[in-house]
């Protein structure tokens, strides 16, 4: 699990794992979440940081051959 701050230009801020099931997934989970663009959050009609947790779930990938996951 990841949670991070999308601020008023969409882009993943101050992004940090809360918990993991295996530590070698952390780097990975944090890397993927730090490309990701979102519209930002907007409150009152004003744009604001946004608050997210979100779980990452990694699983075996049968088209890339053994030991490759996305």
């Amino acid at each position: 699990t990841v949670s991070f701050i999308v601020g008023p230009d969409g882009i993943v801020h101050n992004a940090k794992v809360e918990s993991f099931s295996q530590e070698a997934f952390a780097a990975p989970a944090l890397e993927a979440i730090r490309q990701w663009k979102f519209d930002p959050g907007s409150k009152g009609g004003k744009v604001v940081n946004t608050r997210m947790t979100v779980p990452i779930v990694f699983s075996p990938s049968a088209d890339n051959g053994p030991g490759t996951w996305f």
